[in-house]
Order: C-alpha cells, then sequence, then structure tokens
C-alpha cells in the first residue's frame, strides 16, 4: 500500500477510510483527477515535524515536503496542543489531507 494515501468511500455524513493500494497510482492522470474532484480520493501525508512562519503561525511540515498551517485561533481554530512542544510532539506521525499533493495529482 502506498503510504499516506486512503479513499473516502460511502456517504459524506459517514465516511469510511480504506487504504489505497499502490496500483491507484497507476490510473490515468484524467481518472486520478476525477476520483479526487469526487472526493472518493484524498491525498494524507504524515507530520513529520512543525516550524512557525515569519508571523508565528504553526505550519506542520508533512512527509510529501510540502507544509500545512496548523493554527490555534479560538473560537474559530481550537487546536492548543500545537501551543507547546509536548502536543506537537504527539502529534508527529498524524496524518492530514495535503492540499498541495492533490493539486499536484489533478
Amino acid at each position: 500500500m502506498a503510504p499516506g494515501h486512503d479513499v473516502a468511500r460511502g456517504k459524506k455524513e459517514a465516511r469510511r477510510r480504506v487504504a489505497v493500494p499502490s496500483l491507484v497510482w497507476q490510473l490515468s492522470p484524467l481518472v486520478l483527477s476525477q476520483l479526487i474532484d469526487a472526493g472518493i480520493l484524498q491525498l494524507k501525508q504524515k507530520i513529520i515535524g512543525f516550524h512557525q512562519d515569519e508571523v508565528g503561525d504553526w505550519v506542520a511540515d508533512l512527509a510529501c515536503g510540502h507544509t500545512q498551517h496548523v493554527r490555534h485561533n479560538p473560537p474559530w481554530q481550537e487546536r492548543p496542543w500545537v501551543t507547546t512542544p509536548e502536543g506537537q510532539q504527539s502529534r508527529i506521525g498524524v496524518e492530514l489531507d495535503c492540499k498541495k499533493c492533490e493539486e499536484e495529482n489533478t
């Protein structure tokens, strides 16, 4: 199986995630793009570290080489774990949807 990738199936309210075999990457770019656009295929990447951007917001470093903001900005975004080294360490290995990987594969 390709690490960091999954497929969501079923109704949007109750999605069940299934690992995607590496064969999915042998699909044509058109089919792959259609699966991503339909919300059936989501590209997940593991968090491998954190850093702060130029304005001090926390950013997750993903295994694919991309980054994603993980802000704690109550009441809109509740992520108190990002404000401490212990909280960040507890999230190493957690998978996030990588929008940049999705964009590159569409």
